[in-house]
């Protein structure tokens, strides 16, 4: 059986961030989750960086609670 070799492209993906420390992951639900053992699997990818921020944005805006005011959303790559 061949292997099946992977192409590799950049993926962005959203991360929580609070006082500077990263406290989860956007899921491939568009939530916020804050387990440490959430699956490379399911995070919620994105092809550009300008998708993800704009993702990103629309999160902030849709908070019903409020948040610290040191909480923000921040686009990373891999």
């Amino acid at each position: 059986m061949k292997n099946k070799i992977m192409e590799t492209k950049n993926t962005f993906y959203i991360v929580g961030y609070l006082n500077e420390n990263q406290i989860g992951t956007v899921d491939s639900d568009g939530k916020l989750n804050y387990s440490e053992q959430l699956d490379f699997d399911s995070w919620k990818h994105f092809e550009t960086e300008n998708e993800a921020q704009e993702f990103a944005d629309m999160l902030l805006k849709s908070e019903t609670e409020e948040l610290a005011p040191s909480f923000e959303y921040i686009v990373e790559q891999l």
